[in-house]
């Protein structure tokens, strides 16, 4: 695939080893345009809790059957990065959830702390700018009482 983000669908998958003998997940990707590029998730360490979010979005819910790895079409960002001394061509899911945001949920702001932190540099109320309403409208999400 030419450098960028692509519309792409898993067409392939293996499961097998990296050079360190942990187990990896190889996806093959094809685009509109009928350009490839594969994608390797690891099961080793921290990746495995991002490897399990990319397979989810592919359409894998659980279980032994991968085929539903090839249900749902995702943004596939390719992209070259020095390795050695040497360009190496890369791969990488863009997860739907996070909408290209790579700032986990848990380590965002909610809007009310946003807003207070954001008054200091002189802004007003924003219009509505936060990605998700509070279950109740009239609920405080703040709870130093500033509101919304």
């Amino acid at each position: 695939m030419k450098n960028g983000e692509h519309e792409s669908r898993c067409i392939d998958y293996a499961m097998g080893f990296d050079k360190n003998g942990g187990q990896r997940l190889e996806l093959l990707f094809e685009n509109a345009d009928g350009e490839k590029g594969n994608v390797f998730l690891s099961f080793s360490g921290r990746a495995v809790e991002w490897t399990l979010k990319k397979m989810r979005a592919l359409g894998w819910e659980q279980g032994l059957v991968l085929d539903s790895l090839k249900t749902n079409a995702v943004i596939v960002r390719a992209y070259e990065e020095e390795y050695q001394g040497k360009a190496q061509k890369r791969h990488d899911i863009q997860l739907p959830e996070f909408g290209g945001i790579m700032t986990k949920p848990k380590d965002r702001m909610n809007e009310g702390a946003a807003q207070k932190f954001l008054r200091q540099f002189g802004g007003g109320e924003s219009e509505q700018s936060y990605r998700e309403p509070p279950a109740d409208p009239h609920s405080d999400p703040n709870p130093n009482g500033d509101g919304w």
